[in-house]
């Protein structure tokens, strides 16, 4: 899929290959569960192409001199190489997602693949849909079937390059459709029998990068709700403010009124409790008014109260 702009960064782009530390144990799982090659959809390429007689490289470098990549299927005798890309890691503008955690390293990283994606004369994309993941109720069945059985779209990318080529790529995308199931996709890729057959449209990506579902300008247009930076005259509002919270919802907040008034008396008892105790103890000169004995001294069980730091 096209790529879309990398996310902003807001810390110093780290050295490549210098991966920061995962935000989470859960995270570092699922990371090292991703397979790097033979993953499902390449599994499931494979398969198709071998029943159909084909033959190919797997993990092959590209024949190319000074071009030092791999493609996962390679094709040598008809010079074509195949990539099966993931949207993640390759900021598909659909389907991808910009990571929040550790911005400052993703952000830089995914963009250097995306720009690697677009040094080609031209690129046709073929955009098979079928991704159900995230997705419910008819925007599910918009997307249709999955050509592979997977739960992630599936899109069709040739990449071409001519050394001879100047200027901008030429851009040329079609949509398979909407609400086919899998098996009408197979029996339209079979009745386009190659690149020709395809009803390309050329599309030209905005400012922003978009190919498909441009955003729109009219945005800027609209009034603010407020702007921290000044020029409030236009804005609906010129105050900041947290608005009415507690910072305590378990405790002041429940369906049941008898309960509410229940969980109310027991934080406000230990409320007191420690407060009074408190002020025992820096009259006595154990303690003192600081922050640094308030944190040592206050009882943090969370079935008792919920301290913060507006007590």
């Amino acid at each position: 899929m096209p790529p879309r702009a990398p996310a902003s960064i807001d810390k110093p782009v780290g050295e490549r290959g210098k991966a920061p530390l995962a935000s989470s144990a859960a995270v570092t799982r699922r990371m090292a569960a991703q397979r790097t090659a033979s993953t499902a959809p390449e599994l499931a390429l494979r398969r198709l192409l071998h029943a159909r007689g084909l033959r190919y490289r797997v993990d092959a470098p590209l024949p190319l001199p000074g071009v030092r990549r791999r493609a996962d299927l390679v094709f040598p005798s008809a010079r074509v190489a195949v990539f099966v890309d993931g949207c993640f890691w390759h900021a598909c503008p659909e389907h991808g997602t910009a990571p929040r955690a550790n911005a400052w390293y993703w952000g830089p990283k995914l963009a250097r693949n995306a720009e690697r994606d677009i040094t080609y004369s031209a690129i046709y994309c073929l955009n098979l849909r079928g991704g159900k993941r995230g997705r419910s109720g008819d925007r599910a069945k918009r997307e249709g079937g999955n050509p592979f059985n997977i739960m992630t779209p599936v899109a069709i990318t040739l990449l071409v390059k001519n050394p001879s080529h100047t200027g901008c790529a030429h851009i040329l995308y079609h949509d398979i459709g909407d609400y086919l199931t899998r098996e009408e996709k197979l029996a339209r890729l079979q009745a386009f029998e190659d690149i020709s057959g395809v009803p390309w449209e050329e599309i030209s990506p905005n400012e922003a990068g978009d190919w498909i579902n441009k955003r729109t300008d009219e945005f800027a247009q609209f009034m603010p709700m407020g702007n921290k930076n000044g020029g409030t005259e236009d804005a609906m509002f010129t105050t900041y403010s947290g608005g009415v919270k507690t910072n305590r919802d378990a405790w002041t907040y429940n369906f049941s009124k008898p309960e509410l008034l229940k969980n109310m008396d027991a934080t406000i008892k230990v409320y007191e409790e420690q407060r009074k105790e408190f002020s025992k103890q820096i009259d006595t000169g154990i303690l003192k008014k600081t922050s640094q004995d308030v944190d040592r001294f206050v009882d943090t069980d969370t079935t008792k109260i919920s301290w913060d730091g507006t007590c």
